[in-house]
C-alpha cells in the first residue's frame, strides 16, 4: 500500500473532483461540529493520515486549546492536542482506535486550519 508524503494535507488527496469534493465538506462538517462544542474557529486544523492511499485517508481535528489533556502511554507521547479522530471512509468518530495509529509517525506533518478547508471546499465546488 502506496503512503501519502509525511506533509500531506487534504489538498493533497486524489481521486475524482466530486470525491474530493464530498470528503472535504464531511470535514468541514465536523470542524463545525468542533467549533460548535466550544473550541475556537481559528484554533482548529485538520490533520490527516499518511499510512493509505490518499482517497478517505483517517483525520483528527485539533486545538492548541486542548494541549492541557496532555496524554502519555508507555513511555511514548501522544498528541495532545486532539479533538477527536475520525475514520476518513465514513468520518465517524473513531472511539476504539488501535494506540499505534495514534502515534504521530502515522500522521502528516502539516495542518490544514479552518479557513483554508472551506477555501479548499470552494476551489473543489468551482472546477468542472
Amino acid at each position: 500500500m502506496a503512503s501519502l508524503p509525511p506533509y500531506a494535507t487534504l489538498a493533497t488527496l486524489s481521486g475524482p473532483r466530486t470525491r474530493r469534493q464530498e470528503y472535504v465538506r464531511r470535514v468541514l462538517a465536523n470542524l463545525h461540529e468542533a467549533k460548535g462544542g466550544g473550541l475556537g474557529r481559528r484554533t482548529l486544523a485538520v490533520r490527516i493520515g499518511i499510512t493509505g492511499n490518499g482517497f478517505a485517508p483517517n483525520y483528527r481535528i485539533e486545538s492548541p486549546e486542548l494541549a492541557s489533556h496532555n496524554v502519555a502511554s508507555a513511555g511514548m507521547m501522544l498528541a495532545r492536542d486532539v479533538y477527536k479522530f475520525y475514520r476518513g471512509m465514513n468520518h465517524e468518530e473513531m472511539t476504539e482506535l488501535d494506540d499505534l495509529l495514534r502515534r504521530d509517525e502515522h500522521w502528516s506533518t502539516a495542518v490544514t486550519g479552518f479557513d483554508q478547508v472551506e477555501l479548499l471546499l470552494g476551489e473543489l465546488r468551482k472546477i468542472r
